[in-house]
């Protein structure tokens, strides 16, 4: 029963995490790992251009690190910061078309855009965690300013142009976060291609080949993103298929444990059964009678099982910072499918031995 639960519930968590609204679009986009090579650096923009040029491909960027290990924690403050220390925040640095790429909204403000020159060293966006963490009603314009060694001085003062809704680049496991976006160019190492649904290999061979021109030295290394998500769930993948497995076994023996319970039962009472005929009973009241001693056993396994099961996924759950709720009608439906089992297996003895011919009976003791 706790595993017929608990199979279950892993199950639903699973899906919501596979189906949840991301707040960015991971389907069909390519990811590409650029040489960590200054010369091949300086042959980025042609190679984007080259790329956004192929018919399949709808839009190209680029960022530091993969978005499931993006943000590096830095420090900000910002005008008007009503407490004394800087906030901790995730900064990620990405190229123009970011945002479009993986079909993330602006909710205020606009994107990075190079009809404005000034993006690349003084505008940055955030993320709504962002904006609600700094308690500002109007963000646009407003400096923002980092605590980093390893920016200039003349890098290290931005202003927000900007706010994204909130995604979940990394597993659920954890919060969003404040999240700030800037353009730096020189550290991008992982491009992102947006592939149209149409003609997926034809589109794949001409990427393929655009990037072994572009830098002819290198190998070809892609992955797609949504494989890339998909292993951040891998251990609950594999839990479950296994509490699946086991629940099947566990399924099996209770049927088999139940049934030679059964046969031992009316062996025992194959006399009471006999006299029970003799004096007018039914095939189906003698079946009701004996299934439904069963059945009170199987409802007291339940009322057992339930509290078990639900204390063990709470805890289960509690691991994830999006979940969700445990209901009522996995208890009932579970409870339901064991009943059925133990009716089904159960009234096969039963009926069988209902059905016997009473003088056999009455002379077995």
């Amino acid at each position: 029963i706790g595993l017929i639960v608990s199979t279950a519930v892993i199950f639903q968590q699973l899906h919501y995490v596979q189906e949840k609204d991301l707040g960015f679009n991971r389907d069909r986009v390519m990811t590409i790992a650029l040489p960590d090579d200054p010369a091949l650096q300086r042959q980025y923009d042609p190679f984007k251009h080259a790329l956004r040029s192929i018919p399949g491909v709808q839009n190209v960027s680029a960022s530091a690190s993969l978005p499931i290990r993006v943000g590096e924690w830095i420090g900000i403050d910002w005008e008007g910061n009503p407490e004394e220390d800087f906030l901790p925040v995730n900064y990620t640095m990405v190229d123009y078309d970011f945002f479009e790429t993986f079909q993330m909204e602006i909710v205020q403000g606009r994107s990075f855009s190079m009809a404005h020159p000034g993006d690349e060293s003084t505008a940055c966006i955030i993320n709504e965690s962002a904006l609600r963490a700094m308690g500002l009603a109007d963000p646009l314009g407003t400096p923002v300013y980092f605590a980093h060694p390893a920016f200039p001085e003349s890098l290290r003062q931005v202003e927000i142009i900007g706010v994204v809704k909130d995604f979940h680049f990394r597993s659920l496991h954890r919060d969003i976060g404040p999240f700030i976006f800037r353009i730096y160019r020189p550290w991008l190492f992982n491009m992102y291609v947006r592939i149209a649904p149409e003609q997926i290999p034809e589109t794949l061979e001409k990427i393929a080949a655009t990037a072994r021109q572009a830098a002819p030295g290198y190998p070809f290394r892609y992955t797609f993103l949504d494989d890339e998500y998909r292993e951040l769930y891998q251990s609950e993948q594999q839990m479950g298929q296994l509490m699946r497995i086991f629940g099947f076994l566990a399924i099996t023996i209770s049927c088999l444990g139940l049934l030679g319970l059964a046969a031992h039962t009316t062996t025992q009472r194959t006399r009471e059964i006999g006299v029970r005929k003799v004096l007018g009973a039914s095939v189906s009241a003698i079946v009701l009678r004996l299934t439904g001693e069963f059945i009170r056993w199987v409802l007291l396994a339940n009322l057992i099982a339930w509290p078990m099961a639900y204390i063990f996924l709470h805890r289960w759950l509690a691991d994830f910072s999006y979940r969700i709720h445990i209901s009522i009608w996995t208890f009932l439906m579970a409870g339901a499918l064991t009943l059925f089992i133990a009716v089904v297996t159960v009234s096969y003895q039963a009926i069988k031995a209902a059905r016997a011919n009473p003088v056999v009976s009455l002379r077995h003791e």
